[in-house]
């Protein structure tokens, strides 16, 4: 047995049922009942979560509503079916093809294996379905006039007479304009007719189907009319059979799906059923729960009060499987009865509760309550009648493995008697190994608890500040009225006060006052806890934070460091294909140079210009201590080992521009450097690959060349300096009669990768010397 009403198990079920589509799937959440065999109910759980995470995932589908429920032994023999018993199945075809697309999304978000892949697996495309009834059947359930050739031709001949009909109408208004009442025409029992004066009646032939109530006016159809609305019902008859005939073709077509539709029907209606319960979870932040032989409800809460205001609690039975709570009038002790109750029900049904994961929970052969202060006027019974009534047919009701849950237990008559009485059915129900929960004020209750050790002392808190109760539930503390501190802050007179503080000592006894100190120590030891809990969840949080920050961090240098790489290779890569292209052209005017060939100076030119350019942005850095960077100044970037120059500085953060992107760093990521243009070890470099196994002299013998004969080897030799990029070379032209000199220095004049000349000194050989200084 389930108790259901008192527990206010069918609100939950009128909540869940509104989130269902289908009305056959409303009927069937609102019989839904509790049942204690486990497997049906871990397998309802373990769909039911897995629905809520494909929410998550992807919302849910939206059914279109339908119902086969009076059709589809129709459909199973072929009968014909009317217009909007077929609409029924275009629905559910629609909404097989809004499913089947549904579950393909959500196996492209990765979910691999659900308890839900049956139901959709076996979700057929009734597409075939759905493309012949929209040949046939338009959006407003209308037969389409193209739904066959015949009937094409009928309703075009429909539409022909109509048309004649309302001609010779009108040309009758005008011919008899007279003879009329009014120039309109109307509709008498369904036929159109023109209104004659009385006296012109005999006038018209014609079928006179209505009179005016002065006798004045008579409502005549035309004899030439009543030909063609006759014409009309014929044709309205042919359309009929077509239609008919239609249908009937198009029912015997959707009978040859019924497998499928059956099928489809059914798995529809179980995955409704499934993500209505889903959908309510998903409200109210629900999960699975873990089966145990014990209760371990984490922050349970009452699904029924707000979830923005409900107090969560945790309850907990393990090897005590009884529990008594004490405290003030008002306090909760009520509400945590029945959120142990109702969420045990809700479990058993199938039905996600409100708690943390980890939560476990026992599967109970029954849930008996006896909750509430209802005196029955009707069998003249009083409170302690009702509750007594109640608890009897508990008693006689239970079975091994049941949850009671009593409230108020003895109350309503003599406390000594009632106190007695609770104990020894709360002492039945412990020898019976029966999970119970029980709620009272009686003092006696609370040191039976404390004088059993299977027996779980409970209270809810009160706030002592603010006289009112913090519907917190405690576990190992009992409570009080707290009747004296109520009625003190409420202004009660001092005297009677401590009269009643004294008169309160002398009823208790030494056991009472033990109670109570350990009570109060045990309070202590709960606050330490709930300190220590409070600073490790501090802790745990700022770990967790540190390690988002962290990556976080960590996910910005890896960006930073993606981009200076592709940076850096794209310029590498630029390098290697210019120094490639210049290395070539190098290798060709050297080979010219080789087969005697001149080469211009406009040439050498070209090349070491090209030369200063591929090297224009390599440089030699040397780091130097700066106490104060400023913008445009240079800086390495310490982790990336990159150079770059400061475009703004904000704060602490500089913005560094880094070839063609900007990042920012703060002040201990940055160093300032010296930077220095190293275009002349680029030549070099140059200089070495292109004269491999080659040694260029830096001095030149003109001494017993013909003028024309100098001046070609002049050339040569000034050529292969430049190339292999010589600095100062030497000219040896001698005394002689001074041709051979005046040809070099207008050479060298003339020649613009010639820095500056001198002559020599008196130890390099004087004036038959001329000494050159490259570019």
């Amino acid at each position: 047995m389930f108790e259901i009403e008192l527990l206010e198990y069918n609100k939950i079920l009128n909540i869940i049922q509104n989130y269902s589509f289908l009305d056959e799937t409303k009927k069937r959440i609102i019989d839904l009942r509790p049942t204690n065999d486990k497997e049906i109910i871990f397998k309802s759980l373990g769909e039911v979560s897995d629905a809520k995470n494909f929410i998550f995932r992807n919302s849910y589908v939206e059914i279109v509503k339908y119902s086969l429920k009076d059709i589809i032994d129709r459909i199973r023999i072929g009968a014909s079916l009317t217009i909007s018993e077929i609409n029924e199945i275009l629905s559910l075809s629609i909404t097989s093809s809004k499913y089947i697309s549904y579950y393909k999304k959500i196996k492209n978000l990765g979910v691999e294996i659900s308890s839900l892949d049956v139901y959709f697996d076996n979700i057929l495309s009734l597409k075939p379905i759905e493309n012949e009834i929209r040949k046939i059947i338009d959006d407003d359930l209308n037969i389409i006039d193209t739904a066959s050739n015949e009937l094409y031709k009928i309703r075009k001949n429909i539409r022909q007479v109509e048309a004649n009909i309302n001609s010779k109408l009108s040309d009758l208004l005008k011919s008899l304009s007279s003879k009329l009442s009014e120039a309109i025409i109307t509709i008498r029992n369904g036929h159109k007719v023109i209104p004659i004066k009385s006296e012109y009646k005999s006038h018209v032939k014609g079928i006179i189907y209505d009179e005016s109530q002065s006798g004045q006016t008579v409502y005549i159809e035309p004899l030439q009319i009543s030909e063609l609305e006759n014409k009309i019902t014929s044709l309205k008859n042919e359309e009929n059979k077509e239609i008919n005939r239609i249908l009937y073709e198009l029912s015997v077509f959707i009978s040859s799906f019924y497998d499928a539709i059956k099928n489809n029907d059914l798995n529809i209606k179980e995955l409704d059923f499934i993500f209505s319960k889903a959908r309510y979870a998903k409200e109210i932040d629900a999960v699975n729960v873990v089966e145990s032989n014990v209760i371990d409800l984490i922050d349970a809460r009452h699904p029924l009060i707000d979830k923005d205001e409900v107090v969560a609690n945790d309850i907990s039975l393990d090897k005590k499987r009884t529990m008594i709570i004490t405290g003030p009038n008002t306090g909760g002790k009520t509400v945590v009865l029945k959120t142990l109750g109702l969420l045990s029900l809700m479990v058993q049904s199938g039905i996600l509760i409100p708690v943390k994961e980890g939560s476990k929970t026992v599967i109970f052969s029954g849930i008996y309550a006896d909750i509430g202060d209802e005196q029955s006027i009707e069998q003249s019974l009083s409170t302690f009648s009702s509750h007594m009534t109640r608890i009897v047919r508990i008693i006689n009701s239970i079975e091994n493995d049941s949850l009671v849950l009593l409230d108020e237990l003895g109350s309503g008559t003599d406390p000594k008697e009632g106190a007695s009485i609770a104990i020894s059915i709360l002492n039945y129900l412990r020898r019976r190994n029966i999970y119970s929960v029980s709620t009272t004020h009686y003092p006696e209750l609370k040191e039976y608890a404390y004088q059993n050790s299977d027996i779980l002392n409970a209270s809810v808190e009160f706030d002592n500040e603010s006289l009112k109760p913090t519907y917190r539930l405690l576990i190992n503390v009992s409570g009080s009225s707290n009747a004296l501190l109520i009625s003190e802050k409420l202004g009660l007179n001092k005297e009677i006060i401590d009269e009643a503080k004294n008169i309160n000592l002398e009823f208790r006894d030494e056991e009472s006052n033990l109670i109570k100190r350990l009570e109060e120590e045990n309070l202590k030891v709960k606050q330490l806890k709930q300190d220590y809990l409070t600073l490790k969840a501090k802790l745990e949080n700022d770990i967790k934070n540190n390690e988002i920050s962290f990556k976080a961090e960590r996910n910005k240098l890896y960006k930073r460091l993606d981009v200076l790489t592709e940076e850096k290779n794209k310029l590498l890569e630029k390098t290697q294909k210019e120094a490639t292209i210049l290395l070539d052209e190098i290798k060709k005017v050297k080979k010219e140079i080789e087969s005697g060939n001149k080469v211009k100076e406009d040439v050498i030119a070209s090349l070491r210009g090209k030369t200063n350019s591929l090297y224009k942005d390599k440089y030699i850095i040397k780091s130097k201590n700066k106490n104060e960077i400023k913008v445009g100044d240079s800086v390495r970037i310490i982790e990336y080992d990159r150079i770059g120059t400061v475009l703004s500085i904000n704060k602490n953060k500089y913005t560094i521009l880094l070839g063609s992107l900007n990042s920012t760093f703060s002040k201990n990521e940055i160093e300032y450097v010296d930077v220095i243009n190293q275009e002349e070890k680029a030549i070099k470099d140059i200089k070495r690959e292109s004269t491999i196994n080659n040694t260029v002299s830096t001095r030149l013998d003109l001494r017993g060349f013909r003028y024309e004969e100098a001046k070609e080897a002049l050339e040569k030799f000034i050529d292969d300096a430049l190339i292999s990029n010589l600095n100062v070379v030497e000219i040896i032209h001698g005394y002689g009669t001074l041709a051979l000199r005046n040809m070099v220095i207008d050479y060298c004049k003339s020649h613009d990768q010639i820095k500056s000349y001198r002559p020599g000194d008196e130890n390099e050989g004087g004036r038959g010397v001329t000494i050159c200084y490259l570019k």
